[in-house]
């Protein structure tokens, strides 16, 4: 039996249109809700982004199943367009000291 592992990213406020599809014999690392992901270097139709855009994960699904003997793990990314990215990961919001909102007086790494 062959396990096969399958990642979908979805166009930014759309559940229904993939932009991107990854295949792998071994698991992909995952991506939590919230987590950026940079589309700059996939295939079409991602290209079609803007090429300053990042995508935020805004839901993520999960489906396993069973097809002539291959078992396919399939995880669904569904995702935003980040207008101003790197504000949003460098503002005082942020939950990383090294990136401007350590109260500790430490200086970063």
């Amino acid at each position: 039996m062959f396990t096969r592992y399958m990642i979908e990213i979805y166009e930014p406020g759309d559940v229904e249109t993939v932009i991107a599809r990854f295949e792998a014999s071994e698991p992909f690392n995952p991506i939590h809700v919230g987590e950026f992901i940079s589309p700059h270097v996939w295939p079409e139709p991602a290209r079609r982004l803007p090429n300053s855009q990042h995508l935020r994960v805004v839901a993520v699904e999960h489906m396993m199943f069973r097809l002539d003997r291959i078992t396919t793990f399939k995880t669904m990314y569904y995702t935003e367009i980040v207008k101003h990215f790197h504000r949003d990961i460098f503002d005082d919001q942020s939950p990383w000291p090294f990136w401007g909102n350590d109260q500790s007086g430490e200086q970063p790494c």
